[in-house]
């Protein structure tokens, strides 16, 4: 009886530390989207895309893409990345996922590297890792998703496909 009385004290506890945090963490996301400015066009080699409090698509056309810092916060964001080509000295890409989720879709033959960290919350990538054979762009991905999801795909480009 003890053990269940325990259970349900630290399941309460966990809710109640979850309500306050997606609390507090809608009053912060209102006061930065009203901060942060979004600076992201599709033929821009750098990007600062911020996306807070609602759903965005974005696809890049940029000939040399070195990277830039993705803001994702409590918002759904697809960020489409086929139709890009890497600078010849590679990209870095800054992402912050907090209590929403993001995709990235990249070329098949690019490389991803991702160093971060995930609390409650995850990011993976389906994309090949740098070390593989090969001579193909390697992108690195600096990630922190705090009750968020973060996923790279690798996709064929399906606006050239169809065409």
């Amino acid at each position: 009886m003890r053990l269940v009385r325990a259970l349900l004290k630290l399941l309460l506890a966990f809710t109640l530390i979850t309500v306050v945090l997606s609390i507090v963490s809608s009053i912060a996301a209102a006061v930065a989207k009203t901060r942060l400015v979004d600076r992201a066009e599709p033929d821009d080699d750098e990007i600062d895309l911020v996306s807070i409090f609602e759903g965005r698509r974005f696809r890049s056309s940029s000939t040399s893409f070195r990277g830039g810092r993705i803001v994702n916060w409590q918002s759904g964001t697809d960020i489409d990345l086929r139709g890009v080509r890497l600078d010849p000295a590679g990209a870095q890409l800054e992402v912050w996922d907090i209590f929403g989720g993001l995709r990235i879709r990249v070329p098949e033959d690019w490389r991803v590297r991702m160093h971060g960290i995930a609390i409650f919350g995850g990011a993976g990538s389906a994309a090949r890792a740098p070390d593989e054979a090969g001579d193909h762009p390697v992108i690195d991905v600096r990630y922190r998703a705090v009750f968020g999801g973060l996923g790279i795909v690798p996709e064929p480009d399906d606006e050239v496909l169809a065409v």
